[in-house]
């Protein structure tokens, strides 16, 4: 998994992007209070990268079957 190599290369003195890991919504919003206050800036953006276990990039789709959307969505709260 990326993320697993990104904990592997910080914990080795290779500069990552700041991130977290979250299995619900609850546990990713309580994880993002802490990455902020531990950023100390006034950043209140973040990138969410969801990741599914389907055999390789490009596996997933959405269920009613779209193949032709993809990309970078913004959402507001």
């Amino acid at each position: 998994q990326e993320y697993q190599s990104k904990e592997l290369l910080s914990k080795h003195g290779c500069t990552v992007q700041k991130f977290i890991v979250a299995a619900s919504k609850q546990e990713a919003e309580e994880k993002m209070k802490f990455l902020g206050s531990v950023v100390r800036n006034d950043d209140t953006e973040y990138v969410v990268k969801a990741q599914i276990l389907a055999g390789g990039r490009g596996k997933g789709h959405f269920i009613n079957g779209r193949a032709d959307i993809g990309g970078v969505f913004i959402t507001l709260k």
